[in-house]
C-alpha cells in the first residue's frame, strides 16, 4: 500500500510540475510574442459594418479575447499546482498497516490486551495492606 502511495503521488506530482512548467512556458512565448494571442481572434467571426453599438460592442469582443487567454493560462496554472498539491499528500501520506485474516477493530483490540497486559507485567501493582485502608 506504502509503494502504491508514493508512486502515484510521485506519477501526480511530475504531471502537476509539467502542467504548471509549460503554463510558464506558454507565458513566456506569449509576453515575447505578443501578436500570438491575435490568434485567437481567427474564432470570433469577422466584424460587422452596420451601425455604432456594434461596433463598439465589437471592440469589447477583441478586449475579451486577452481576458480569454489570460483566463486559460490561469486555469493551466490553478489546475497544475492542485495536482502537485494531491501528489504531494500522497507521498506524505502516513503508511497503513494491512492485517491479513481479521479485521482491523478486532487486531486493534487485541493489540490494546497485549499492551496492557504487557504494562501490567513490567509495573505490577502494589501490594494491598490492611493498614493502608481506611
Amino acid at each position: 500500500m506504502k509503494d502504491t502511495n508514493k508512486n502515484s503521488g510521485y506519477g501526480l506530482l511530475g504531471l502537476g510540475l509539467g502542467i504548471l512548467v509549460l503554463t510558464f512556458v506558454f507565458a513566456l512565448y506569449t509576453f515575447l510574442n505578443p501578436g500570438s494571442i491575435s490568434q485567437f481572434s481567427e474564432l470570433v467571426p469577422d466584424e460587422p459594418s452596420n451601425g455604432e453599438i456594434v461596433k463598439g460592442v465589437w471592440q469589447g469582443v477583441s478586449v475579451l479575447i486577452y481576458v480569454i487567454a489570460a483566463l486559460l493560462l490561469w486555469i493551466m496554472a490553478s489546475v497544475g499546482s492542485r495536482i502537485t498539491k494531491h501528489g504531494i499528500s500522497l507521498i506524505r501520506s502516513p503508511e497503513k498497516k494491512e492485517y491479513v485474516g481479521t479485521s482491523s477493530t478486532e487486531e486493534q483490540s487485541q493489540e490494546e490486551r497485549r499492551s496492557l497486559e504487557k504494562r501490567e507485567e513490567e509495573n505490577p501493582p502494589p501490594p494491598e495492606d490492611d493498614t493502608t485502608r481506611y
